[in-house]
């Protein structure tokens, strides 16, 4: 996301550039006859014309400046996957452009002639100009296959991270529900098996001692709960074979006490 919002800043100036690059050289127009006794100076035209363009041109290389900046900002900040080739391309931009700056200039000398031609009719300037031209769409072509190589990429890493990420969330549920599981049965289970032992105890059932193997606190606290159970087993036979005795002792007192009647 980082570098195609980097190579987008680049683009977008570089769209601004082309246009300003564009107008450098105006269309060609009607040439203005020269006053009488002014055959040997330049014309009025052809003057301004050179102005206009000379400031058209320092004003492109100022958005090329800082179209500069942007891309150095980028190659700093490492979002730029292929920075060798966009390198090469601002280096021919910057020949085009000195080559059309002494173009212009060389148009600019004084000419002997009585009707002077426009700038746009110059072959050099024509021809600097339009290699100045195609090498702003060279670079823009590139800047556009560097950002689109970039969102093929983010494609498919998102896509694999996607895949990744649904492959983990199933693991770590899957880890979850045994871990569940196992805690169930480390502690749930025992603790379970504790209360029906002691609801059977207060019910007075001592047959069904508790049977645990999980090693810990709590086999520890069933084995002292069965020996508890056992001697509360061993009290209440005893106060059972008591009552029983007791219970014999009266039953032959009563028939003795009947017999001497």
């Amino acid at each position: 996301m980082k570098t195609t919002d980097s190579k987008l800043r680049e683009l977008l100036t570089l769209d601004q550039l082309k246009p300003d690059v564009a107008s450098i050289i105006s269309e060609p127009t009607a040439a203005i006859p020269p006053e009488p006794g002014m055959d040997l100076l330049p014309t009025d035209s052809r003057t301004g014309e050179v102005r206009r363009a000379r400031l058209k041109l320092d004003h492109a290389r100022g958005i090329f400046k800082h179209y500069k900046d942007q891309f150095d900002e980028t190659v700093r900040r490492n979002r730029d996957p292929d920075p060798y080739q966009d390198t090469q391309l601002i280096a021919v931009i910057e020949k085009h452009f000195v080559g059309l700056a002494a173009a212009i200039e060389k148009f600019a000398n004084p000419q002997t002639v009585q009707a002077s031609k426009p700038l746009s009719a110059d072959v050099t300037v024509a021809k600097q100009h339009l290699q100045l031209l195609k090498a702003i769409d060279d670079l823009r072509n590139e800047v556009a296959k560097d950002m689109n190589d970039r969102i093929t990429t983010a494609q498919t890493e998102f896509k694999r991270a996607v895949t990744i990420i649904i492959a983990a969330t199933g693991i770590a549920l899957l880890l979850m529900f045994t871990l569940i599981g196992l805690f169930s049965g480390w502690v749930f289970k025992p603790i379970r098996d504790l209360q029906a032992c002691v609801r059977r105890v207060t019910e007075g059932d001592f047959s069904h001692p508790i049977s645990l193997n999980s090693g810990d606190e709590l086999e520890d606290l069933a084995v002292a709960f069965n020996g508890m159970m056992s001697r509360l087993h061993d009290v209440y036979r005893d106060l059972e074979h008591q009552v029983d005795e007791r219970s014999r002792q009266l039953c032959l007192l009563y028939t003795s006490d009947a017999a001497d009647e």
